[in-house]
């Protein structure tokens, strides 16, 4: 009998928005699913969790963004669970998201969840941010996540196969999701889009998407993630040793960077997760 979870990691910083992510997994309409936390420094999380209806299970975890991604991951692989939701829990849902992503996963390997954009008050943006991009209308493969991504740990679903055998993050790696998912699609695995279920994802400081014109910091922050995500892989596959050379070559040219350096001229207004670093 297949078993899911709906897995996030919490910590003290998202206890504001605790509240609303947990009253929408308890709308859901399938409640067949264990709420699967990952509890990085929240102390008492179980009085948290008393007035709500929701099954669930906590596994204590510390240490770098990398780190305890490592530790859920390896804990999901060798779990009872059979398919797994991923969400953030500064973030909410609708009641269909775990009914649909179920559905889904019967025929594909990966879901992908939509983005409504909504503010840190839950004030509709942009709904459905995603929904007019061609590149999610096509075959999803490695080649589509190269410059980019669009599958983060808290807007797809998996089936728990998928995940593979290298589940270590370095300290340098950020961008998590990214390095997960490029490693799932080297292999052989079905990929589905859909805006019929989404996130609502939440827009404050720590957590933005749509903007139309970025801080030279931002980009330079940026630039070191998508520097490390290539050397990372470059290490693994020689596929993407000639993005890690260009980002290599263009270290010094970013450092010297001034703010009307910054390439706007972006071909998507509703860009994905680093696609505004372009070098």
């Amino acid at each position: 009998m297949e078993k899911t979870c709906f897995c996030s990691v919490i910590f003290p910083n998202n206890l504001k928005y605790f509240r609303a992510f947990l009253k929408s997994l308890e709308n859901q309409s399938d409640k067949d699913f264990t709420l699967l936390l990952f509890n990085d420094g929240v102390v008492n999380l179980e009085s948290y969790l008393l007035n709500y209806k929701i099954e669930y299970k906590v596994v204590p975890v510390s240490g770098s963004i990398g780190e305890v991604r490592t530790i859920m991951l390896e804990y999901l692989k060798k779990s009872e669970f059979t398919n797994t939701v991923f969400g953030d829990t500064d973030d909410y849902f609708p009641e269909n998201r775990v009914a649909l992503n179920k559905v889904l996963l019967q025929n594909h390997h990966i879901i992908i969840n939509d983005l409504c954009l909504v503010s840190d008050k839950e004030e509709l943006i942009e709904s459905r941010y995603w929904e007019g991009r061609v590149e999610l209308k096509h075959q999803i493969s490695l080649d589509s996540i190269s410059d980019y991504n669009f599958l983060g740990l808290g807007n797809t679903a998996i089936r728990n196969t998928v995940l593979p055998e290298n589940l270590f993050f370095d300290e340098k790696i950020i961008a998590v999701d990214w390095l997960l998912f490029t490693r799932i699609l080297m292999n052989d695995v079905k990929v589905c889009f859909t805006s019929d279920t989404f996130i609502y994802y939440r827009q404050h400081e720590n957590n933005t998407i749509g903007r139309k014109k970025i801080t030279l910091e931002e980009f330079k922050k940026g630039f070191a993630v998508k520097l490390n995500h290539y050397i990372a892989l470059a290490k693994e596959n020689i596929l993407f040793e000639k993005e890690a050379r260009l980002y290599q070559e263009s270290k010094l040219k970013v450092e010297k960077m001034t703010p009307e350096d910054i390439n706007y001229n972006l071909k998507n207004k509703n860009p994905f997760w680093w696609e505004e670093i372009q070098i």
